[in-house]
């Protein structure tokens, strides 16, 4: 595949909006931006800094891959033409930011002065940094009614209306006539000259701004372009597999299948499953499908072709039937999800808040492919359940999947699943051994289990980042479930005010950096911020903690160890450690917690 790369003015790339040559594959998500992206958007064209890349995908002559439309704004469309182009080029990534420029540069708006985007974009000529009066000024219909409805009205404020950038220079050409001026606004010379030279200043960088546009040919495939997707970087919102597969769906049952709606439904109806269907990532629940299917005795896609992964183009490729036989299986799916948080990974959990969250795809695939083919594969729950806990905890902790998960995913299932199958009939000891083996020989050699010395280290002298950070948070909270403070059940899911649970620092910062010439351990952020010294906690109990010494807290909390033993114990803190904290010694608080944080981290990785 060749790439082409060229650049055009915002007035070139107007033009190929307005002639219907660049439009929006209908897949597309609709245009979402706010007035702050925008406005950030329009101050990076007369900085001016780079607004990213566009990504256009060339159409063959008079057959389009699939259907497009010009940009809009709700039902308001950009356009100047009556018959589509023979040859178009569908926007892939940029929609957001050619919305934008139509916006500010072109007049597209909704006529409802109750909507954002029903006025007018303007260039402050009197913008000030010593003042903070903004370059770029926003202004509503009924603000500009009789008041910035004329050019010697827009003159006069010194706010020129970008959407009439053919005209700047008519502007900066009468900026010292004064007949352009409603009688008694002629501004001073001074304010006249300085008003000249930013508008013609900012005059050469509109028209100097260039778009960086990148052209994939028509040769490429639908499937192909979702593929490109999954390893592009973009800076506007990249074209979604999800929505794709909701048009195929949608369009091939005559309306009856909204994936969109079923997806929707699954948040609110479905227990387990539906935390894993975040707004943000709804491409996990075709990947949820994609791998069922790829358990299935003869997962042939709808060209033909065997899906082997779970990339967008085998996203793509899934049947559409075998959507409608998961979609009955929700129920079937949400209670594999229930077993999956209680079983291996300790407690409910959001999507967001699981490391290389495509990995739990493979206990998900791996319960529908024995539930499909028990004559094949009569491995046992309870078997699965063992394996796939000690395989997720050393995939994420060892960091496997940072590159390459995708592919790993299918060599993965079939491993595991050949391996349980295998040794499914051994007895205990001879099967965890084997199973053991199979697990390190599927990771390999560069990912073994995380000792109990490494993870001492890591848990209290690292501040750890990445998927680590989510996978030591996720052992955090599948143990520890009780606020220090109270002994609440504290609920990670709730948004009430003071309710909200984060990792706080047992010894708070400022004491921390109040207290550094009396611990010399103190002196090192990493410890300080290290996993040994962070517990789950309420932010209204965080509130009432603050920056109080461990000693203090105890004796103003009334915390006894002895009365208190099972909450403290569930926090990782023994007598050892509760003695060290009314000491208020971090060194040796931090080293038995993080013994005991490291032996709990290493065993969840044992069969």
């Amino acid at each position: 595949m060749r790439l082409e790369v060229n650049r055009l003015t915002i007035r070139e790339c107007l033009d190929k909006l307005k002639s219907g040559e660049w439009q929006v594959p209908k897949f597309q998500r609709e245009f979402i931006w706010n007035k702050n992206q925008v406005f950030e958007l329009l101050l990076s064209v007369f900085v001016p800094r780079p607004i990213g890349m566009l990504t256009l995908w060339v159409q063959p002559q008079n057959a389009p891959h699939c259907p497009a439309e010009p940009i809009r704004l709700n039902n308001n469309i950009f356009k100047h033409f009556n018959d589509n182009p023979a040859v178009m080029k569908f926007v892939l990534d940029g929609r957001q930011r050619l919305t934008t420029l139509a916006i500010a540069f072109g007049g597209l708006k909704d006529p409802d002065d109750r909507y954002t985007f029903s006025g007018r974009w303007f260039l402050n000529l009197d913008a000030n940094e010593q003042d903070n009066s903004p370059l770029i000024v926003y202004k509503k219909q009924r603000e500009t009614k009789d008041v910035l409805d004329s050019k010697p009205a827009c003159l006069s404020r010194a706010l020129i209306p970008l959407d009439e950038y053919g005209n700047l220079d008519f502007y900066n050409q009468n900026i010292h006539n004064e007949e352009m001026y409603p009688e008694g606004t002629f501004p001073s010379k001074d304010i006249r000259t300085q008003r000249a030279e930013r508008l013609a200043k900012h005059i050469t960088t509109f028209m100097d701004f260039q778009v960086a546009v990148a052209e994939i040919p028509s040769t490429i495939t639908l499937p192909e372009v979702c593929d490109i997707f999954d390893v592009l970087n973009t800076t506007g919102t990249k074209v979604s597999t999800f929505d794709l597969i909701h048009n195929f769906l949608f369009s091939e049952t005559a309306g009856q299948v909204e994936l969109r709606q079923i997806f929707s439904n699954c948040q609110d109806e479905q227990e387990s499953f539906g935390l894993l269907c975040e707004e943000r990532r709804p491409e996990f629940f075709c990947q949820a499908v994609t791998a069922c299917f790829m358990s299935e005795a003869s997962p042939i896609g709808r060209n033909n072709s065997r899906v082997s992964t779970v990339k967008g183009g085998d996203l793509l490729n899934t049947p559409l039937d075998f959507y409608s036989d998961f979609l009955r299986n929700i129920s079937r799916i949400d209670s594999y999800c229930n077993d999956l948080f209680r079983e291996s990974l300790g407690g409910r959990f959001r999507l967001r808040d699981i490391p290389y969250p495509v990995s739990i795809l493979l206990y998900i695939t791996l319960r529908w492919r024995s539930d499909r083919q028990p004559e094949t594969y009569s491995y046992s729950t309870d078997q699965l359940n063992r394996v796939f806990r000690a395989f997720f905890w050393r995939n994420s902790l060892a960091g496997r999947y940072d590159q390459g998960f995708l592919s790993l995913f299918g060599t993965d299932v079939n491993n595991i699943a050949n391996s349980l199958e295998k040794n499914s009939k051994l007895p205990e000891a001879e099967w965890a051994q084997m199973l053991d083996g199979a697990l390190s020989e599927t990771l390999g050699n560069d990912y073994g289990k995380r000792d109990f010395d490494d993870t001492f280290k890591i848990v209290t002298e690292s501040d750890v980042r990445g998927a680590l950070q989510q996978s030591l948070s996720l052992a955090f909270h599948s143990r520890m479930s009780i606020d220090m403070l109270d002994g609440t059940s504290i609920d990670r899911f709730s948004n009430a005010k003071n309710k909200t649970v984060q990792l706080h620092h047992i010894f708070p910062k400022q004491w921390c950096k109040d207290n550094s010439g009396k611990h010399k351990v103190l002196q090192e952020a990493t410890r300080i911020n290290s996993f040994a010294n962070l517990v789950p906690m309420t932010s209204g109990s965080n509130n009432k903690w603050k920056s109080k010494s461990p000693s203090t807290a105890i004796q103003h909390f009334e915390l006894d160890f002895d009365k208190l033993k099972t909450r403290f114990e569930q926090l990782f803190i023994d007598r050892e450690a509760f003695d060290a904290l009314k000491a208020d010694d971090p060194e040796t608080f931090w080293k038995h917690r993080g013994s005991l944080i490291a032996q709990h981290v290493t065993y969840r990785q044992e069969i």
